[in-house]
């Protein structure tokens, strides 16, 4: 007897779960916090408005599921204008780098 199984069938049918499935849901948010919180720790603290302004978000269409490929994404961003001053410097103001410090720290990139 020979079985055949086509990889895409299989991470169509994991989507497929991991859209209606609360507790993908439920974790993702509690990481995105987690992850906020981080950069928050890091953020540098004049006024605060930069610190306040690091928000989490499930991010992408259809409530947090990214559009055609069915995995759950979370955000954390600022809103502050001055945000990318302070996350690369300007000429004479070092890098914070609150986010990329934060994306290390996780196994990311930083992109």
């Amino acid at each position: 007897m020979k079985v055949s199984i086509d990889p895409r069938e299989i991470e169509k049918a994991i989507a497929e779960e991991a859209k209606s499935s609360s507790a993908v849901r439920s974790e993702l948010d509690e990481f995105v916090e987690e992850v906020a919180e981080t950069v928050r720790s890091l953020a540098p603290v004049d006024t605060g408005k930069f610190r306040n302004s690091i928000k989490a978000r499930k991010s992408g269409r259809l409530n947090g599921i990214d559009k055609g490929s069915g995995v759950q994404v979370g955000e954390v961003y600022s809103d502050d204008p001055a945000a990318p001053f302070i996350e690369h410097g300007t000429g004479d103001t070092p890098a914070h780098a609150p986010f990329l410090r934060t994306a290390f720290r996780y196994g990311g990139t930083g992109e």
